[in-house]
């Protein structure tokens, strides 16, 4: 059972306590609705990692966007975070059993309540930056991914998630909008983000 708490921070955006059975914990999830929302339309869900930093400006962005017409309104659901959620195994690169709780909390849990809940589109974006970023990628490893846009903003991949990514990029029989953002500063992963930026681009 899914319990929840409001706090209506606006006409706009809520803040939910989401009780997750997956997770056998308590999450804060935001949510953010277009000021005109009705059943009579659907709409696009963007679901954002790291909400405590990227949930803002994520929201930000898609009411400047779709106020000029340069993309639909959409709803923005975005989760906070905790340690753990998105460890892998170094040989593998799988995600450790946290991380197969929160795969699950995603898919099965908070997207679902959302079509129940709301008018949801079929066209769902993912937006991550680091570890999250790269944790959006299993999604890509389902038969059919269940995101059609990924935002991967200085991901730090695991193994070989530079050569899986593009891989599973052209054998997907889906249209996936896959863009892959790289800060100007030095990392670690940087050499093995632009090689997979090359190989998704040939």
């Amino acid at each position: 059972m899914i319990g929840f708490t409001c706090l209506n921070l606006s006409a706009q955006v809520t803040k939910e306590i989401f009780e997750s059975f997956k997770l056998q914990e308590r999450r804060d999830v935001s949510y953010y609705f277009p000021e005109d929302y009705t059943e009579e339309k659907s709409y696009p869900l963007i679901v954002v990692l790291d909400a405590e930093y990227l949930f803002d400006l994520v929201v930000a962005n898609v009411k400047f966007q779709s106020k000029f017409d340069r993309m639909p309104e959409a709803i923005v659901v975005g989760v906070d975070q905790l340690q753990n959620d998105f460890d892998y195994e170094d040989i593998s690169g799988l995600p450790t059993e946290k991380g197969k709780m929160f795969y699950e909390f995603l898919g099965t849990e908070l997207i679902p309540y959302l079509e129940t809940s709301y008018n949801v589109a079929p066209f769902k974006m993912f937006v991550g930056y680091d570890i999250t970023a790269n944790f959006g990628n299993y999604f890509l490893f389902k038969d059919r991914s269940l995101f059609n846009s990924y935002i991967s903003i200085s991901p730090v991949l695991a193994t070989e998630m530079e050569s899986r990514v593009p891989a599973r990029l052209s054998e997907l029989d889906q249209t996936i909008f896959y863009n892959l953002i790289v800060e100007k500063q030095p990392t670690d992963d940087r050499q093995r983000v632009l090689q997979m930026n090359t190989s998704i681009n040939s």
